[in-house]
């Protein structure tokens, strides 16, 4: 892309995309109909503490013509070259996280987290093609150690249900992105 104007502050935006030297495919005129995202924390005073984070989102294509035949790699094949009223590509309109630790006061802690993702459409598909938009996820982490002074050790688990998940597709069509799968380890921190 040659040129993005940020369209995540609640304005019309315009962006040109330009894929090669001289092969501009089309403006797109996006709108944000709705956008909230919260976040927080709170400590306990026990020795736990959780936090948590929510985004909303939703857009549209207001417009977009894309003057390439779908032959030549145009975007909006479905739309017969149209996308208005479309969902912008890589833009789930759900996302949130929730987690806490707790730490004993003889150094012992324990940690979890969880967090979601709804479905969306991947770069490079604007069309609509359902063929194109992403699953949605879910991923847990969990985490036990004991911490003193100067040394951290921990025992851990990412992406504890082994949930399988693309993050991305590219245009080609032949190489996806996808989430990290299960890992389990152990970790040691000594500061000095």
């Amino acid at each position: 892309m040659s040129r993005l104007i940020n369209c995540l502050n609640g304005y019309d935006s315009r962006v040109s995309i330009t894929m090669a030297e001289n092969d501009q495919i089309g403006n797109i005129i996006i709108i944000e109909k709705e956008k909230l995202e919260i976040e927080g924390r709170y400590d306990f005073g026990n020795g736990l503490n959780v936090f948590g984070s929510l985004g909303l989102l939703k857009t549209e294509i207001l417009d977009l013509v894309d003057p390439r035949p779908a032959a030549n790699g145009g975007g909006c094949e479905l739309s017969g070259g149209n996308c208005k009223g479309n969902e912008f590509a890589e833009a789930p309109e759900v996302t949130f996280a929730f987690g806490g630790i707790y730490r004993h006061h003889t150094g012992l802690f324990a940690a979890a987290d969880v967090s979601y993702t709804s479905s969306f459409f991947t770069a490079g598909h604007l069309d609509g093609n359902p063929d194109f938009k992403l699953d949605s996820y879910f991923v847990a982490n969990a985490k036990v150690g004991y911490e003193t002074k100067g040394v951290k050790a921990s025992l851990y688990v990412k992406n504890i249900f082994d949930e399988e998940y693309v993050t991305g597709v590219l245009v080609d069509d032949f190489s996806a992105s996808l989430g990290d799968s299960r890992s389990f380890g152990a970790e040691v921190l000594m500061k000095f």
